[in-house]
């Protein structure tokens, strides 16, 4: 049985113990942390589920391959990416919510309820941050879109040679990128900063660690999309099923909506697995700002030093 005591996040840890304290917080508070996951975030979750059940469902149906409505598929990515952002948000604020809680007052020091006012006190900064985020993907990718269509227009060769050089860059930053990325919402909710400030934290921490982080980071997006996998392969084997009687012009409404349910069942749990990566991106980001400046430990030579004034004063 895993143990109620307190775990002590603000140690240094290498490759090892990362994935062990990781998995050992995972453990203690498996139950505890999914109930808030599910009372919080899960109703949005499903929704994103749902949404995403209905669009694959229209997708591989035999009547849209025939009309090519575009304008309810439009409807429904509206409405899949809009569940989906408030899903993300959801899932990533109660996550940190949850671990910040439980750093400040441990295992049996908080409930459902103060991980849903905390969430709801910092949404704003959630949001802000998300969109922050995606608004510097989106100027990032947009500005990788006209680099290539410039260097395919003076040469099909450099474009070739682009194409190239990106996969190995994007191997190469986008583990460490994934963590700047996460930790960014821990900083701003731990230390409550700014959007740049937080950025500029999370590269400050990492400095030095650049390909210890490449190492966790990846090995853990792969544990997690290995785990999430599990769950979409009922929705993948289905969706052949379906693909393949619509291509059949057959039309059959028990299957549609055994696929609406497996899809639905797939997306939630796959997106609910996403919290993993977010501890452990958590517990990565202790440990590198504990290399950098040494705070836990400063803190635990100021409590030694009450405690022996305590056992002096005790004598007198």
């Amino acid at each position: 049985m895993p143990t109620k005591e307190k775990i002590n996040f603000k140690q240094p840890l290498d490759f090892s113990e990362t994935f062990n304290l990781s998995v050992k917080f995972i453990r203690q508070n498996f139950f505890h942390l999914i109930k808030c996951l599910l009372l919080i975030a899960g109703p949005f979750i499903l929704m994103t589920a749902i949404a995403n059940g209905y669009y694959q469902k229209s997708v591989f149906s035999s009547e849209y391959l025939r009309s090519g409505d575009i304008s309810t598929l439009f409807v429904q990515i509206s409405i899949l990416l809009i569940t989906t952002v408030l899903a993300s948000l959801t899932l990533i604020g109660v996550t940190y919510e949850y671990f910040m809680l439980y750093v400040e007052k441990g295992l049996d020091g908080f409930d459902v309820n103060d991980v849903g006012r905390a969430l709801l006190r910092d949404m704003g900064n959630i949001a802000w941050t998300f969109f922050s985020l995606f608004f510097f993907m989106l100027v990032f990718f947009g500005i990788i879109v006209l680099l290539g269509v410039g260097l395919g227009k003076i040469s099909p060769i450099l474009l070739v040679i682009m194409i190239i050089l990106m996969f190995f860059g994007f191997l190469i930053i986008m583990p460490p990128m994934m963590f700047v990325f996460t930790a960014t919402y821990l900083v701003r909710l731990k230390e409550k900063n700014g959007f740049f400030d937080s950025v500029s934290r999370v590269f400050s921490v990492m400095k030095g660690n650049f390909w210890w982080t490449w190492l966790i980071m990846f090995c853990v997006y792969l544990a997690v999309a290995l785990i999430q996998m599990v769950f979409l392969i009922p929705q993948t084997i289905m969706s052949m099923v379906v693909a393949f009687s619509a291509v059949q012009g057959e039309r059959s409404d028990g299957v549609s909506i055994a696929f609406l349910i497996i899809s639905a069942a797939g997306t939630f749990f796959s997106t609910l697995m996403y919290f993993i990566f977010l501890i452990f991106s958590s517990v990565h980001y202790y440990s590198l700002e504990e290399k950098k400046e040494g705070k836990g430990l400063m803190e635990r030579i100021g409590e030694i030093g009450i405690k022996k004034e305590d056992s002096i004063e005790g004598t007198y």
